[in-house]
């Protein structure tokens, strides 16, 4: 058994769509999604991301479990409040 608890770099997955429409973004909304997904992956908890977690971010992305009733299981970034 590991006494030592595992740290980051945590994993992240793509859809084959979501991958595609990365790739055709332009290179600042591939600069946002990045600096999104280094928030996911790089955080030492990814169970608790602490208050102000999404502090580096800009105001309209957001990091939140994929589902409320889940709060310890995958995390999603939301950009444009989910509206966009």
């Amino acid at each position: 058994m590991i006494d030592d608890r595992l740290g980051p770099p945590w994993q992240m997955d793509w859809t084959k769509k979501a991958w595609e429409d990365f790739q055709s973004m332009p290179p600042e909304g591939r600069q946002l999604v990045m600096a999104a997904r280094a928030e996911l992956i790089t955080v030492d908890d990814p169970y608790f991301r602490g208050i102000d977690a999404d502090a580096s971010l800009p105001h309209w992305i957001t990091v939140r479990p994929l589902a409320s009733t889940s709060p310890s299981g995958p995390h999603i970034a939301d950009l444009a409040g989910g509206r966009g």
